[in-house]
């Protein structure tokens, strides 16, 4: 007897201490702390729940703290409450609580244990609940943006199961949301595919950080038609209070993939067709060589012999047939000059500029004695590009500005204006200008502006400017006003500073 009384009296020591112990934990917990009887009903004051809600003791004793339940929230609540009172295992929800300090209804998480006695009886109910409004309505907000996302969106945990999706990934995969949730996301990879899977969601989870998934690879997602689409994939680490998730960013590719082939497809048609157009304008230029030069040499002799014998008009026939023939093989010049711009074009290199320039007013030399022109330029840079293409270039724009000069000696400056990679060119002068309505045409094949009478020319030196040009990846533009001079301004590409040994020019006549 005396043995049974010193047993219970230890045990309820061990008890008051376990008491005291969760006494201790209550004071120092952020969380509402409340207790009901076994029933489930409040039958003592609890300060954390007044303080919370407003309800006074009377208000909420018993069951009356069921009032402070959100309606949309009570029936799903009680009968989680109604069950772990039933069966006494624990107890977990989220619901929305009346919050008074606020006056507005708030998401808290609850909890609840029983605490049983020596003979396994429920004595009473421990619980708790936390507010978690904020987490909630940012939780909100996240799925909110997710569903307005423009792409299919879906986020998935460490197990690879899907946990969110939206209405853009049912459009994309043919699948309804209640279809996929829970479900792991191989179910939306190609049968090829998913074997590898596992171990590429593995490694994003060991560093997780944004990424576009498969970078330089071609992705496919499945449709629940088993149709195969090409897809881009944006990879998101999410982390929250259950640990890091992944939200990924899929993007339908297919009309991009279909432009990309249409271009590539377009883009070798005009490799194709430029390339049938070089060699025809070549072979008919050359093929033309012979033929013209036996008419040439018949009617220059018919010339040189019968000049004065003949009458007057015969003379003017014969004059023009040369004078044609003469045309004739200037034009068949430019146009062999044309076409070697693709036929005949080196390897691009890195060079001074200031030696295609130099070799460019050499050739130069004897039209700006003649026109008493003086041409300078700025410090020339290194750039990467073909050397006699350049000088050709160089060549037909100070050409031009000498050719095409006003009343006064020509002023010719060649300027530059280094810009990163691209190095932007110029050559201004004092000319006669061209009008606005002109400065597309005049880049075009065999266009003139002029007579041959006031300025003698085929007018296919801006178009081999522009092809060179082109060939290296620039652009040429003009900007002019009728009797104001012009500027033809072109890019090049840069070569390396160190490369760099600029070279200034001054030429007179």
């Amino acid at each position: 007897m005396f043995v049974d009384i010193a047993e219970r009296k230890r045990a309820e020591e061990a008890l008051r201490a376990s008491e005291e112990r969760y006494r201790t934990l209550v004071s120092a917990t952020t969380s509402v702390v409340w207790t009901t009887d076994p029933a489930g009903r409040f039958v003592e004051p609890q300060p954390g729940w007044q303080a919370y809600t407003g309800q006074t003791w009377d208000e909420y004793r018993g069951l009356g703290w069921q009032e402070a339940l959100h309606a949309d929230d009570r029936e799903r609540v009680l009968a989680a409450w109604k069950r772990a009172v039933e069966t006494g295992e624990g107890y977990e929800s989220e619901t929305r609580l009346w919050h008074a300090p606020s006056g507005r209804y708030r998401y808290v998480a609850a909890r609840a244990a029983a605490l049983r006695d020596q003979a396994g009886g429920i004595r009473e109910w421990i619980g708790t609940f936390s507010d978690i409004d904020d987490r909630k309505r940012a939780e909100e907000q996240f799925r909110l943006a997710v569903e307005a996302a423009p792409n299919a969106m879906v986020m998935i945990d460490q197990d690879g199961r899907i946990l969110l999706a939206n209405r853009e990934l049912e459009a994309l995969f043919g699948y309804e949301r209640e279809e996929v949730i829970g479900q792991p996301v191989e179910l939306l990879v190609p049968e090829r595919s998913r074997a590898l899977h596992p171990d590429q969601r593995r490694g994003f989870f060991a560093d997780p950080r944004a990424r576009t998934m498969g970078a330089g690879r071609e992705l496919y997602g499945r449709r629940k038609d088993g149709r195969q689409v090409p897809v881009e994939i944006g990879l998101n680490p999410i982390v929250t209070n259950e640990g890091v998730l992944c939200l990924a960013s899929i993007i339908d590719i297919t009309e991009r993939k279909r432009a990309e082939q249409e271009f590539r497809r377009y883009t070798e048609e005009l490799k194709r067709s430029n390339r049938e157009l070089a060699q025809f304008a070549y072979v008919a230029s050359h093929d033309l060589q012979e033929p013209l030069r036996a008419i040439s040499g018949c009617v220059q002799l018919l010339q040189q012999r019968y000049r004065g014998k003949l009458d007057q008009r015969a003379d003017e026939l014969i004059e023009h047939a040369v004078s044609g023939a003469v045309r004739m093989q200037t034009l068949i010049n430019d146009l062999l000059a044309y076409s070697r711009v693709d036929s005949r074009a080196r390897p691009f290199e890195r060079c001074d500029l200031g030696q295609p320039l130099a070799q460019a007013l050499a050739n130069l030399q004897l039209a700006i004695a003649e026109s008493g022109a003086t041409v300078t330029s700025d410090d020339m840079p290194v750039i990467t590009g073909d050397p006699v293409q350049i000088t050709q270039l160089l060549q037909n724009l100070i050409g031009n500005a000498i050719k095409f000069r006003g009343d006064q000696p020509p002023r010719v400056h060649v300027g530059v204006d280094r810009k990163g990679e691209r190095v932007l060119f110029y050559v201004r002068d004092n000319g006669i200008g061209i009008e606005p309505q002109y400065f597309e045409r005049i880049f075009g094949v065999f266009q003139r502006l002029h007579t041959r009478t006031h300025y003698p020319g085929t007018g296919i030196g801006l178009a081999i400017c522009r092809k060179i040009v082109e060939r290296h990846h620039g652009r040429i533009w003009v900007e002019s006003a009728g009797g104001k001079g012009s500027t033809f301004y072109f890019t090049l590409q840069a070569g390396s500073a160190q490369d760099e040994q600029p070279g200034q020019y001054r030429h007179g006549g």
